[in-house]
């Protein structure tokens, strides 16, 4: 289930098993979906925290959701833009 990759990004983000990239979208925007999922609140919560704290290692402070999104585009092989 998405729900539970996302939640498995989540985690090997917070073990430091998973570094995001920075993605961004090329216009058109047309190609993109609306994508609902809803995460362990918990680990969402500890992610938005970390991405806090991990912001000048990155570079950029990454929220719960480009965690996400950076996770399932590796783990499902989709190649996007990113900066």
């Amino acid at each position: 289930m998405l729900t539970d990759d996302i939640d498995r990004g989540y985690t090997k983000f917070l073990d430091g098993e998973f570094t995001p990239v920075q993605v961004s979208w090329d216009e058109p925007f047309s190609d993109l979906v609306d994508l609902k999922a809803r995460p362990r609140l918990d680990l969402h919560n500890r992610v938005r925290e970390a991405g806090v704290e991990r912001a000048a290692e990155l570079g950029w402070k990454p929220r719960p959701s480009h965690v996400a999104i950076s996770y399932l585009l590796d783990l499902y092989g989709i190649t996007i833009g990113s900066k």
